[in-house]
């Protein structure tokens, strides 16, 4: 999963630009974050089929470091029942400072939690 950083959606535009700036994103160097899953895609689909909150373990690939992550499937309305398409929510609580993100310590929780939602598309094989 390659999700761009640009995309980030944040209420104040003027934290959403600080947010994207060298001291946590850094998205003009890290323009994508990476997240390739330990699950087996058909057990992935299974499990989104099935409706049910799942934990995904895999690699994060944020800001030019790599380091192991576990996401939790939160919501989904994928029933892969034809080519429709679905949403799939996910989230994790991530350490800053492994990712490379230790400014303002002194103010913001070394832990945060990242959300992010995909729309997913059925392709034909």
């Amino acid at each position: 999963m390659v999700v761009p950083v640009g995309q980030l959606q944040m209420k104040s535009q003027s934290r959403r630009d600080w947010a994207l700036g060298d001291e946590f994103f850094d998205a003009a160097r890290h323009p994508k974050i990476r997240f390739s899953a330990s699950l087996k895609m058909d057990q992935m689909l299974k499990a989104l089929a099935d409706g049910k909150v799942f934990d995904i373990d895999g690699q994060l690939s944020l800001r030019g470091e790599t380091h192991g992550q576990r996401f939790q499937v939160t919501q989904s309305t994928c029933e892969f029942t034809s080519k429709s398409a679905c949403d799939i929510e996910l989230s994790a609580d991530i350490s800053r400072k492994r990712f490379g993100m230790a400014a303002h310590s002194f103010a913001l929780a070394d832990n945060v939690s990242m959300k992010i939602q995909l729309h997913l598309v059925m392709l034909a094989p």
